[in-house]
C-alpha cells in the first residue's frame, strides 16, 4: 500500500478543517475488496500498452511519446516536448474518503512550480469509465516563464485506487495537439494489482 505524500497529507488537514466528514460507504479496514486487472481497451493504431506495476496501472502511450515510470507515478512526455504529463496512484484510505471534487481543487491549487498559485475552475464530471473529474487552471512556470495551460484530472476506481493526473501542456496554439492527445490518452488509464508485472 502507497504511503499519503506531503501534499496528500496537507489536502487531508484542509478537508477535516473544512468540517467535511467521511463517505459512509468507504471500506472498513478488511473491508477492501480483491483489486482485479482492469484490462486495456483496444488501442488506437499504433499506440502501445505502458504498465506501472508499482503503481499498478496502466495506459495507453502515444507513438513517439516517452514514459518514466519513478516508483508508484509515471511521467510522460510528447514527442513535441510541449505538454507533459504526471500519472499517480493511492490506495490509501485516506485517498479514497476525499471527494473527487475537493481533491482536484485543493490538489490543483496546491501544486507547486508555478509564479502564482494555480486558480482551479469549477470542477466537471470526465466522462471516463471510473469517477471522475477534471479541474483547469493556467500558470506561468518558474525558471522558464513559459505559460501554460494545466488540467488535473482525479479518477476513483470504487473502493480500490484514486488515480491523479497533471496535463501541463503549452499554452500556445502548438500544444493544443498535444493536449488533446494527453487527454485521450487519460481515456485509456486502467489499474490492477501492484507488483503484478504486464
Amino acid at each position: 500500500m502507497s504511503r499519503p505524500n506531503p501534499l496528500f497529507a496537507a489536502l487531508l488537514v484542509a478537508f477535516a478543517l473544512g468540517g467535511c466528514g467521511s463517505d459512509p460507504d468507504s471500506p472498513e479496514p478488511g473491508q477492501r475488496p480483491v483489486e482485479s486487472v482492469d484490462l486495456l481497451a483496444p488501442l488506437p493504431p499504433g499506440w502501445k500498452a505502458h504498465v506501472n506495476s508499482g503503481g499498478g496501472f496502466a495506459f495507453a502511450l502515444p507513438p513517439g511519446w516517452d514514459a518514466q515510470n519513478r516508483g508508484s507515478s509515471t511521467l510522460v512526455r510528447s514527442y513535441d516536448q510541449l505538454a507533459v504529463v504526471s500519472i499517480s496512484a493511492d490506495r490509501t484510505r485516506e485517498a479514497l474518503e476525499l471527494p473527487l471534487e475537493a481533491f482536484a481543487t485543493r490538489a490543483l491549487a496546491a501544486r507547486p512550480g508555478y509564479e502564482e498559485a494555480l486558480r482551479p475552475s469549477e470542477p466537471r464530471e470526465l466522462q471516463h469509465r471510473y469517477a471522475s473529474v477534471v479541474v483547469e487552471a493556467q500558470g506561468t512556470a518558474k525558471g522558464s516563464g513559459v505559460a501554460q495551460q494545466v488540467e488535473l484530472v482525479v479518477l476513483r476506481r470504487s473502493k480500490l485506487v484514486t488515480l491523479t493526473v497533471v496535463i501541463a501542456v503549452n499554452a500556445s496554439p502548438e500544444g493544443e495537439p498535444s493536449e488533446l492527445i494527453a487527454e485521450r490518452m487519460v481515456e485509456t488509464l486502467r489499474s490492477r494489482p501492484t507488483g503484478g508485472g504486464v
